[in-house]
């Protein structure tokens, strides 16, 4: 979880996945 986390912080791009993925 933490590890994900770090990515969304790290990339922008994922943090707009999670969103989708919501």
């Amino acid at each position: 979880m933490k590890l994900m986390a770090s990515a969304r912080c790290s990339n922008p791009t994922f943090s707009h996945w999670l969103v989708l993925s919501r």
